[in-house]
């Protein structure tokens, strides 16, 4: 009996224990006596998943001068937190990527029930144009078939080699270490530039055919009509519409025709008040680069 209730005890710290992890608890990777890029306290990760996340870490550091952070925890504290602003307060705490460029990632995984487990992908403020929200989305659904089956190393593993992917190119690169963004050939800007080409045809189009049609005389068929004159026929007042007499002219034939036209009725000046409008009112980092995030980045609850 005295064992079962050891081990129900000891289950139950550790359930409290993995509960509890705040940004400020969370082991960094790089404190004084390491220089890692994963913190796995619950040993998710196999040996060899490890081994190639840290590889790739070191590459991608090496190539485009970007830290990749991984965190694998049992759970967090979250009736203080949720998903992002763990995520957040951590990535500044720790001061994931370069300060001056603000150049990391933040791979995130918190363990729990099924349906209350957490991912996230957190980049840096100067990674948000290579990694966009939308990337990130893609890298996650790319291993979510891994994670929704439990196999979590498995699962933070293929989100690590899509970051691989991404980010240890010549394109990257040169974005993200010598400051400029390769040109390529942008199909959509290329596309809306030929919507606008199309609707300003149609809209010059458009207006030499009006002015086709008010010129045409029809008697001689020239292109020559002309208004000659104008006449008051009667004056608008605050509650009635006037009219006037338009008289037109084909300077080829002398064709003469007239139009009548409404003039509106005239409208008294509204009055206009003024008035008084009232207000009222009354970094650690261990040796991660110092970089920021301002937010960038997508997860999932599952």
């Amino acid at each position: 009996m005295r064992k079962y209730v050891l081990l129900l005890l000891c289950s139950l710290s550790c359930f409290i224990y993995a509960e509890s992890y705040v940004p400020a608890s969370v082991p960094n990777p790089k404190g004084a006596m390491h220089n890692g890029w994963i913190c796995d306290p619950a040993g998710y990760l196999s040996t060899s998943q490890a081994r190639q996340i840290t590889d790739a870490c070191n590459n991608i550091k090496e190539f485009v001068d970007v830290e990749v952070a991984v965190v694998m925890l049992p759970g967090y504290d979250r009736q203080r937190y949720d998903r992002f602003t763990f995520c957040q307060e951590l990535f500044n705490l720790w001061g994931i990527g370069g300060k001056q460029r603000n150049t990391g990632v933040l791979v995130f995984f918190a363990d729990g029930q099924p349906g209350s487990r957490d991912i996230r992908i957190h980049t840096g403020g100067g990674m948000e144009g290579l990694l966009t929200d939308y990337a990130c989305s893609s890298l996650i659904d790319d291993a979510y078939d891994y994670l929704v089956d439990g196999q979590f190393g498995n699962g933070v593993l293929k989100i690590v080699e899509g970051l691989y992917s991404r980010l240890m190119t010549t394109d990257a690169q040169a974005e993200l270490t010598l400051g400029w963004a390769p040109k390529h050939f942008d199909e959509d800007a290329f596309a809306a530039l030929l919507y606008f080409l199309l609707f300003l045809f149609v809209a010059v189009w458009l207006l030499c055919y009006a002015y086709y049609r008010s010129h045409l005389c029809k008697q001689c068929g020239a292109v020559a009509v002309k208004q000659t004159n104008m006449k008051i026929i009667s004056q608008p007042t605050y509650t009635t519409d006037g009219k006037r007499q338009l008289t037109f002219t084909c300077a080829c034939c002398g064709n003469t025709f007239y139009k009548t036209q409404i003039i509106p009725h005239l409208v008294r000046a509204a009055t206009t008040t003024t008035g008084t409008f009232r207000s009222s009112g009354g970094f650690s980092g261990g040796s991660w680069g110092g970089g920021h995030s301002f937010g960038g980045g997508a997860g999932r609850g599952f």
